[in-house]
């Protein structure tokens, strides 16, 4: 029973989007146009005698000029530092590895199995080294 009243209206409004789509296919602006409305017509009625028009020529006009008021831009050049004397340097951050390597589990696993040899990993501090000694040079690589 109450079926009928779901499917009476959805079936009427299934209908009228079918046929406001159909309309808009034939013809892309059907509900853009305003109703074209005859346009009133103006009548008057004079008992002045007709005169010839007389069409005078208007006198070109004047420039116009503004007057601004002067502008002063007042700064100065920078000049450029003199490369006479490098800049002082500063320490340099150097990650350097403070733990010994660890296993954290197998490089490839296939259905469940480990495959490869297991990876390894160590942790990284950050210390400051002085500008007089150089940086040291480590290898990241795993020790075998």
């Amino acid at each position: 029973m109450h079926q009928a009243f779901i499917v009476g209206p959805m079936l009427a409004s299934g209908l009228a989007l079918f046929g406001s789509a159909a309309r808009i296919q034939a013809d892309r602006t059907a509900w853009l146009r305003q109703p074209q409305e005859e346009a009133p017509t103006r009548v008057s009625v004079s008992s002045l005698k007709a005169e010839p028009l007389v069409i005078r020529r208007a006198p070109p006009p004047e420039p116009i000029t503004v007057q601004l008021p002067p502008i002063e831009v007042i700064g100065h050049i920078p000049r450029a530092a003199s490369k006479s004397a490098p800049p002082p340097v500063a320490g340099e951050v150097v990650a350097q590895p403070c733990s010994s390597w660890q296993d954290i589990g197998p490089a490839h696993v296939v259905d469940g199995n480990a495959l490869g040899s297991p990876r390894r990993v160590r942790e990284l501090c950050n210390r400051l080294v002085p500008a007089s000694e150089p940086a040291p040079e480590t290898t990241l690589a795993p020790s075998p």
